[in-house]
């Protein structure tokens, strides 16, 4: 009993000094599971799918803190993109556009920029030549990316995509879905921390799931 008074005493005291506990991430509160789980990717390694499109408001709000957070994965974990498409033409076009900059290499480079042009700037990126018109000035082969945009390789990328988002059974973006397996519907309301803080949370689960030792 004295044991007992003694313990909730010290949790009273370290929640007086600010000390904050993280609470396990609740099944249909917290995440949703995938199920049947997405394929892993690479047995060594965790895959955080963030599913979004630029397109979307709301990945914009979020965009600066993904960024931030990811700078700072551990080296076992990865983030992966998945442009989705919703079966709505103009997503379709922003999707080629995201993978077909991945092809060139410039998706990290020039993220924020296709988010500012779209969502700040209001440009018009609503045709391939408009699409490759900004990419033109934004420093990349503009015969190159056209040629590339319209490819087969790209459009697959792209039905790929959306496949995937029917698997998952997404119901909005941001999305990310952690190791295969458990879905975060990343809410609208500009406090992204806590919630990245549950993937964090499930990126642990997932670890201790798969008996994978936490990177030194």
């Amino acid at each position: 009993m004295r044991r007992r008074f003694v313990l909730s005493m010290f949790l009273a005291l370290l929640s007086c000094s600010g000390v904050a506990f993280a609470a396990d991430p609740v099944e249909g509160k917290d995440y949703l599971l995938v199920q049947p789980p997405l394929p892993v990717a690479d047995s060594a390694k965790l895959v955080v799918t963030d599913f979004f499109s630029y397109a979307c408001p709301h990945c914009f709000a979020f965009s600066p803190d993904l960024r931030s957070w990811e700078s700072k994965l551990p080296k076992d974990v990865v983030l992966d993109r998945v442009a989705v498409t919703f079966g709505r033409q103009p997503w379709g076009l922003l999707a080629q556009l995201y993978y077909t900059l991945r092809s060139f290499g410039k998706e990290r480079q020039l993220d924020a920029a296709v988010f500012e042009a779209l969502h700040r700037e209001g440009a018009p990126l609503t045709s391939a030549e408009r699409i490759a018109d900004w990419a033109g000035a934004h420093g990349v082969d503009r015969e190159k990316f056209l040629s590339t945009f319209g490819s087969v390789t790209i459009r697959s990328f792209a039905t790929t995509a959306e496949q995937l988002t029917g698997r998952v059974k997404l119901r909005g973006v941001p999305s990310l879905v952690i190791d295969g397996k458990y879905l975060v519907q990343v809410a609208d309301n500009g406090d992204f921390a806590p919630q990245l803080e549950v993937v964090d949370a499930l990126i642990a689960k997932a670890r201790l799931e798969r008996n994978l030792a936490a990177p030194r």
